[in-house]
Order: structure tokens, then C-alpha cells, then sequence
């Protein structure tokens, strides 16, 4: 009995639904729906700053990642959810990190529909749902819910190297949500502008494509997405220019700049194992990303292929009713090829030497204060061609899915 409790406390913990993909955002009854929540932490690193701004042998995104270390906000979110009848719906969600501008995370109008209704004859039963809109690009249980609001205060190396810790884009997604609790239980088909990263703020639509299945335990994930980047720009190693939230705009101008023209492939699989009547959950999630075409700078155009590959797995346990711990064990690690005239400069301005694998471990623990509250604390070490890096923190995740609601 103890042991099947802490099961059931296992799989209520997890995140905020501000950001939590596979969590309906609109009421389930005509009416609307306000939520919120907020993440504030206190880490300490050795060295500074943590996480480390560019880790060399990496193309990136041209943005830098905030330094955590010391006290601040983490992240907050508030999300509202309205829901005009069965059939229609929005939702819209507002998110800030410690100090950047408060942006839209989630501007989406929906449509939804049940298959035995839209077409009597269908074989499978489920829901229909038409969204359009900013939103994230559903990749998957695990992949979507590992970041903000999570066990960990720093999102997972996969997804900060291969998605800029988040895929947020405009576009339009097609998705399908099974009723059946074995088999395959919900299908999405976008497409998305592509001008986020891995995309560019120039380049074609981004079709991509997520399945879902479960058997029993077991739940999994797989995704494609299919991006054309144009211009897609990232500093120059040699620069130090610190943080920065700016996309750098190759249409403008080559200096202190490297630049990507091509084809992106970006894949990935996930699992999540959570045997029933036992106190542990595992979870796991593996990226690849294939990119060729043109890297070019001011001292040489040549052709491109790079891959970026890599993942995490946790193992999370209830330790008594309210208290967890856990272990996140990471890897990430990129392979180049250039060919042309200039190969060298461009692999230097690029910063793609020293080409290493970077290692991270985390330990947390963690404590359900009340529904909606939990304080948490961590200590983590990362291996890099940058050297040794360790942090330890403390967090405090507030979250409140129904804060305000009417119905009608």
C-alpha cells in the first residue's frame, strides 16, 4: 500500500502546466480558466557563470544563456485558458526569465472535434484538435517537460545545444488524442514557420511530426521535423560579446559573424517507465540533429555537415509521501566535416576546435510542501573542453493550474 502511494505521489510532482504540452490548457466546461506559476532559485557555481555562455566545438543559436548563478527568478509563467463551447477554444501564455523581457510562450486559437462524430465510419475513435498560433513544438512527454519548472534547475545539454532549451514557434498543428490506454494514443502534424532556432529568421515552413504510444508502464515518443535555415547566424569565437537574447541577422552584415545556409533534420526518442506499485520512475530522451549545406564568414564560404547528438536519463524516486530524489545523467557531443577553400578559418571563426564531448550529473532532492509547492535542492558537476564545472542550489516552484476560474 505505502509502496503504490508513493507511486501515485511520483506521478503528480512533475511541472507546472503553463508548460506542460500533453496538459489541457483549456477548462473542460464552457468558461475560462486563469493559472500561474513561478520558479525562483539560489544557485552557487565554481566557476562562473553557470551554465556556461558557449561551449566550444558547438555552432549554437547566436544566443547566450543567462548566468544563474546567485538569486533570482528562474522562470514565471501565468496562462490563461477560455473555452467557448466543445468545439472551440484559446489559450495564451506570458513567461519571463530572471532578466529578460517578459514574452509570449503560447497565442493559440483551437478547434477540437471527436473522430466518431467528424467521420462516423473512422476506425480509431480519439479527439481531433486544430490549433493555430505560437506554441511549443510538442516533441514529446519527457522532452517537452525536462526545463523550466523542472526537477532540475538547468534545462538538459540536448535541449539548450539542439533547441535553444525551447522550440517555440508560430505555425499550425494537427493533432489526434486517443481514449484507449494501450497503443497508440496521440499523433501531431505541424507546420511551423521556422524561424526559431534551429530554424532562422529567413528560411522555409518546418514540417514536423511527433507519435505517441503506451503499453501499460511504458509511454514513448518519437519526432522528426524537416527545417531549411537561411542566414542563421552565431558570433564569432573570438568575440566575447557575454549575454545575449538576439538572433544576429547574416542578411545585414558578415562581421564577427559565422553563418549557416542549409537543411536541418531534427529527431528524437523518449521513454518514461513508471511501474505500477513501485516507488521509481525512469525516464529518458535521446536528439539528434543532422545539418547541411554553407558555412560561411568573412574569410570563406565552404560546404557544411555537422551532427549534434546526445541525451539524458533520470532515475526519480519517492523517498516517503512528499519527498523525492533523483539522478540526471547527460551527454552531448557534435562531429564536423567542412570542404573548400578557407575550411580552416571558417572552422575557427565557427569555434569548432576543441571538438569534446560535454558530461553533466545532477543529484536533487526535493519536498511537497502542499499541493502546488515544492522546495528542492540540487548539486551538479560538468565535464567540458572548457574544464571542470560544479553548482548547488536551492529552488522553491510555486504553481497554481486553477487560480481564477468562470464557467458558463
Amino acid at each position: 500500500m505505502l509502496a503504490a502511494c508513493l507511486a501515485g505521489c511520483l506521478a503528480v510532482l512533475p511541472v507546472a502546466q503553463a508548460h506542460d504540452t500533453e496538459a489541457d490548457a483549456l477548462p473542460a466546461s464552457p468558461g475560462l480558466r486563469i493559472g500561474a506559476a513561478a520558479a525562483l532559485s539560489w544557485l552557487g557555481a565554481d566557476p562562473k557563470p553557470v551554465p556556461a555562455a558557449r561551449y566550444p566545438g558547438w555552432l549554437g543559436s547566436g544566443q547566450s544563456a543567462s548566468d544563474r548563478s546567485g538569486a533570482g527568478l528562474e522562470h514565471g509563467a501565468i496562462e490563461a485558458g477560455l473555452r467557448l463551447n466543445r468545439w472551440a477554444g484559446a489559450a495564451l501564455a506570458v513567461g519571463k526569465h530572471q532578466d529578460e523581457r517578459a514574452h509570449v510562450e503560447t497565442a493559440r486559437l483551437e478547434l477540437r472535434g471527436d473522430m466518431a462524430q467528424l467521420w462516423p465510419g473512422a476506425s480509431q475513435g480519439g479527439e481531433l484538435r486544430l490549433a493555430v498560433g505560437r506554441n511549443r513544438v510538442p516533441l514529446g512527454g519527457v522532452v517537452d517537460a525536462a526545463g523550466h519548472f523542472d526537477r532540475y534547475a538547468l534545462a538538459p545539454l540536448a535541449k539548450r545545444l539542439m533547441l535553444n532549451d525551447d522550440w517555440i514557434d508560430d505555425g499550425l498543428n494537427l493533432a489526434w488524442r486517443g481514449t484507449t490506454d494501450v497503443g497508440l494514443q496521440a499523433v501531431d502534424v505541424g507546420v511551423w514557420r521556422g524561424r526559431k532556432y534551429p530554424g532562422a529568421p529567413h528560411g522555409k515552413a518546418a514540417p514536423a511530426l511527433r507519435v505517441q504510444a503506451e503499453w501499460g508502464d511504458l509511454q514513448a515518443d518519437i519526432f522528426a521535423a524537416w527545417l531549411a535555415p537561411q542566414g542563421r547566424g552565431a558570433p564569432a569565437a573570438s568575440l566575447s560579446a557575454g549575454h545575449s537574447h538576439d538572433l544576429p541577422d547574416c542578411s545585414k552584415s558578415l562581421v564577427g559573424l559565422v553563418c549557416f545556409d542549409g537543411r536541418s533534420l531534427l529527431a528524437g526518442l523518449s521513454a518514461s517507465w513508471a511501474p505500477h506499485g513501485w516507488p521509481v520512475q525512469l525516464q529518458g530522451a535521446w536528439l539528434s540533429q543532422l545539418e547541411r549545406g554553407a558555412l560561411y564568414s568573412n574569410n570563406g564560404d565552404v560546404s557544411y555537415r555537422g551532427r549534434n547528438q546526445g541525451g539524458w536519463a533520470d532515475v526519480n524516486l519517492m523517498l516517503a509521501p512528499g519527498w523525492q530524489a533523483g539522478v540526471r545523467l547527460e551527454q552531448v557531443s557534435t562531429r564536423h566535416r567542412l570542404n573548400g577553400p578557407g575550411a580552416s578559418s571558417v572552422s575557427l571563426d565557427a569555434g569548432l576546435a576543441p571538438n569534446q564531448a560535454v558530461r553533466r550529473q545532477a543529484l536533487h532532492a526535493g519536498w511537497l510542501a502542499r499541493p502546488g509547492l515544492r522546495l528542492m535542492a540540487e548539486a551538479g558537476h560538468e565535464q567540458s573542453a572548457l574544464g571542470h564545472a560544479r553548482w548547488a542550489g536551492l529552488r522553491l516552484i510555486w504553481s497554481m493550474d486553477d487560480m481564477w476560474s468562470a464557467s458558463w
